[in-house]
């Protein structure tokens, strides 16, 4: 029946909204159908040395003092204050303590929340250890039962996929925000001058557009030079002579004069069939 409670219960981390607020729900959960009075969720630091954790969020039963605020239990080193802890931990065994048996200064620590007993159990991705949830009791001392140790480890396994879907999807989030500032825009290249947007044909009209000249003297075809397209560097024709006579109406649009030189070259191939009207 507990655990049945609990599967549906953990539908909750299903739901949209932010990581912390829905652990907190199923830790409400959690302490109501094992009785504890506070449930709590840590954080394993993994960029602290020595190995510290951290409370993230917790729940009480009414008249029960909350420790979400109490800066103690931020960073707390497994060394000195939870000695033995980090190895049963690490290997996905629960660490449980009554108060007149905690070493020094957890015992300290207890005894001043009025905690009587406590059990923590490990959150584990693969052999990774993101943090435990752990359970008090305020009232009196007790030992969990084997069922609810299972509920336990069942709902710190929910916790623990949760936390990693989470950690994804932030991770691929400033991803795309980091893609997205540094993508260069494309420019807003102006139409070449006697073409059409849609096709890309020559207006009605409009006047045939000559050969430029780059600072190179690089000859380019203005009408191609927004495709990137090179043409034919100015060079003397070493081919036979252009035609003349009766020709020589087709000569200044099949042949170009290099500017300050009289040495003619054929134009491109695109412009002599355009502007011979082939």
């Amino acid at each position: 029946m507990r655990m049945r409670a609990l599967a549906d219960a953990l539908g909750i981390l299903q739901e949209p909204g932010g990581y912390l607020k829905r652990t907190t729900r199923l830790l409400a959960i959690v302490g109501g159908i094992t009785g504890a009075d506070r449930a709590y969720y840590f954080k394993h630091n993994l960029d602290t040395d020595p190995p510290t954790c951290s409370q993230r969020c917790e729940w009480v039963r009414d008249g029960i003092s909350r420790e979400i605020h109490n800066q103690t239990l931020q960073c707390i080193s497994y060394e000195s204050v939870l000695p033995g802890a980090l190895a049963l931990l690490s290997v996905g065994s629960p660490f449980a303590v009554v108060t007149p048996n905690a070493p020094m200064p957890l015992k300290q620590i207890l005894g001043e929340q009025g905690i009587k007993s406590l059990v923590l159990v490990p959150m584990l991705a693969g052999s990774t250890l993101l943090g435990f949830i752990g359970l008090d009791d305020c009232r009196s001392e007790r030992s969990l039962s084997s069922e609810e140790l299972d509920l336990l480890r069942a709902a710190a396994s929910g916790l623990a996929g949760a936390l990693l879907r989470a950690r994804v999807e932030a991770k691929g989030s400033a991803r795309s925000a980091e893609v997205g500032r540094g993508r260069p825009q494309p420019p807003d290249l102006p139409q070449p001058h006697g073409r059409c947007p849609a096709r890309g044909r020559r207006r009605r009209g409009s006047k045939p557009r000559q050969i430029g000249f780059s600072g190179d003297d690089e000859p380019r075809d203005p009408d191609s030079a927004q495709r990137g397209d090179r043409v034919h560097r100015a060079s003397p024709w070493r081919g036979p002579p252009p035609p003349a006579g009766r020709d020589a109406r087709h000569n200044s649009k099949l042949w170009g004069i290099a500017p300050g030189t009289d040495q003619r070259y054929p134009r491109p191939l695109e412009n002599r069939v355009r502007q011979a009207g082939v």
